[in-house]
């Protein structure tokens, strides 16, 4: 048996085993510490929204083995280690002393080292080195992650704010690259041929646009997100319908890079809609049997004696007894009698608005119109008129609806309305 050779595989036999036990503990020990942390960050998701808490939480685990590792390496054993650990098991420094003469080669040397092995082979039944950590770095390990996977699977209403607004986030990214396309679009329009009002228009869609980019980049909850796109879908009716006029003014609008944008701002605008009408038809039915909630009977107290019958809007005072539909606080038909003020009077439409500050021109109605009193109403037949010129509903709607979808576009309304305010102008127009 060569002695050298047999020396250098036990050392190096207790070395790797010095190494592997090293390794397991520091690793288990800063994987504990890893675990601690995750119990934190799954404690602090209970409270406070966090959406990747639980990437955070295996995160900080590997974080923890990968710091055990390093610190292994780094503390590795050497050589003259593992005799001394041989040595420990009674051997009195001989295998010490036999490696850090193991390359010379005389009469006292051989001696010592044929002795080294000789103790070495007798103890060899009693050397035993253990790899595992021990039992309670192993049990700390156990109870961190027990307790981080526990805490991972508490329901909370942080948590599903979390789902939500991350949810809410992805859907806004996606609007900002939608948004990054439009803009590139825009900025690639030749303006060389343009005129300085041209330009003007082209820029202020532009902003437009980046001002709905800065819209969803600060978006945090749907109700937010459902805002900004209801004044995108808009906005791309808009641009489009200005690109639309821009093609018209020029020669050739599609080697101005026009037409590929119209185009694109309509695709936008178009989707948009789509998604929308989606979005009411899904709710419509929730809110259908919800209406019926509120039909009742709306006649009862509005007369004494007469008979009549009337449909209309309005509020005004009468007495009578009779049949009829009305609207009035509540949907229904109904028969009564009684007294008192009621709301609906008169079958005929009136689709007129007044225009202040101008003489009234109705010869049904009474009163004096040029009157020097300080007022701008007089009292006629059948209450209080304010002086005005009658014109027609369709000849001023449009301006009131324009300025409305104006407001919409420049975030002048509160969120949440703009979908109110649109279908009151699309019923309006209808």
């Amino acid at each position: 048996m060569d002695e050298r050779q047999y020396l250098q595989k036990q050392i190096l036999k207790c070395r790797r085993k010095m190494n592997w036990a090293r390794l397991l503990k520091k690793s288990s020990f800063f994987m504990t510490l890893g675990g601690v942390a995750a119990i934190l960050l799954e404690a602090v998701s209970l409270v406070f929204p966090f959406y990747y808490v639980h990437m955070w939480a295996v995160g900080s685990v590997a974080a923890g083995f990968a710091v055990g590792i390093v610190c292994a390496v780094i503390m590795r054993t050497g050589m003259k280690e593992a005799a001394q650990k041989l040595d420990g098991f009674g051997l009195k420094e001989r295998v010490l002393t036999a490696y850090e003469n193991l390359q010379q080669d005389n009469e006292l040397v051989r001696l010592q080292r044929k002795d080294a092995v000789c103790s070495l082979v007798e103890a060899k039944e009693c050397i035993r080195i253990p790899v595992l950590p021990e039992k309670r770095y192993l049990a700390a390990l156990f109870l961190s992650l027990l307790c981080a996977c526990a805490l991972a699977f508490v329901p909370s209403q942080s948590r599903d704010l979390a789902k939500e607004q991350h949810a809410v986030q992805q859907q806004a990214r996606k609007k900002e690259e939608e948004l990054k396309k439009m803009i590139q679009a825009l900025e690639k329009i030749d303006t060389s041929s343009m005129t300085e009002e041209q330009k003007a228009q082209l820029q202020e869609l532009l902003d437009s646009m980046e001002l709905s980019m800065e819209e969803f980049k600060k978006v945090d909850s749907r109700e937010n997100f459902a805002a900004a796109e209801q004044k995108l879908e808009y906005k791309y009716q808009q641009t489009a319908q200005g690109l639309e006029n821009l093609a018209s003014q020029m020669d050739n609008p599609a080697g101005a890079g026009i037409a590929s944008a119209e185009e694109m701002a309509k695709a936008a605008a178009a989707e948009g809609q789509e998604i929308a009408s989606n979005a009411n038809a899904s709710t419509g039915n929730e809110t259908g049997d919800k209406s019926e909630s509120g039909a009742g009977d709306s006649n009862g107290s509005n007369g004494e004696d007469g008979d009549g019958s009337g449909n209309g809007n309005g509020n005004g005072d009468g007495s009578g007894d009779g049949n009829g539909d009305g609207d009035g606080n509540g949907n229904g038909n109904g028969n009564g009698s009684g007294s008192g003020r009621g709301t609906g009077a008169g079958s005929d439409t009136h689709d007129y608005v007044s225009v202040p500050n101008e003489k009234g021109k109705d010869s049904g109605m009474t009163g004096k119109k040029d009157s020097s009193e300080n007022s701008d109403y007089y009292r006629a037949q059948n209450g209080l008129s304010w002086e005005g010129e009658h014109v027609s509903l369709e000849s001023v709607i449009g301006d009131y609806t324009q300025d409305a979808y104006d407001g919409i576009s420049s975030g002048k309304y509160p969120n949440g309305m703009e979908n109110i305010i649109k279908d009151y102008f699309k019923n309006l127009n209808e």
